[in-house]
């Protein structure tokens, strides 16, 4: 089982990755509407790939999870290390 020390470097990255998918999720919502006023086709809202509501919304509720997991664990860390 990997120590506390080997899994430091997993907190960060599942904080950015969190983030990203955050972010992506919620741009999302916006990028049809601009791209139709800008006269392109919004079936294809990300270069080549399709977008529809419900993948933006998975990719919202993976971002909150990953923040969340990595608060959890950001908390857990701090309750668990001795204070003197």
């Amino acid at each position: 089982m990997p120590t506390t020390a080997t899994r430091a470097w997993a907190r960060p990255v599942v904080a950015v990755l969190g983030l990203i998918y955050l972010v992506l999720g919620g741009a999302g919502f916006f990028v049809p509407q601009t791209a139709y006023s800008a006269g392109h086709d919004t079936s294809r809202a990300v270069w080549l790939f399709s977008s529809s509501t419900v993948l933006k919304i998975v990719h919202l509720a993976l971002g909150l999870l990953g923040l969340l997991a990595a608060l959890i664990v950001a908390l857990a860390g701090s309750r668990a290390e001795p204070a003197g």
